[in-house]
């Protein structure tokens, strides 16, 4: 599943959700510009202060649990 923060009127934001939606791939969507200005500002700062993020969308895979990203980490290949 993927997490995708946009804003309204956001080409880029449009295409990837229809990206996803095109491959039956599971997402939710964050619009920043809902019109909740709490949470709308939690995000924000999320993304501008914590991530320094300039553009949306910004898309983020989400795993699961602990042993979610375990399963993921044993399939990574060694990069010595």
């Amino acid at each position: 599943m993927y997490l995708v923060i946009g804003r309204k009127n956001c080409s880029y934001c449009d295409k990837a959700k229809e990206a996803l939606e095109a491959k039956g791939t599971p997402y939710v969507y964050v619009d920043i510009t809902s019109g909740d200005s709490i949470t709308d500002a939690i995000w924000k700062k999320f993304l501008v202060e914590d991530l320094e993020a300039k553009t949306v969308p910004q898309i983020f895979r989400l795993l699961g649990g602990y042993d979610d990203l375990r399963l993921e980490l044993l399939h990574v290949p060694n990069k010595e």
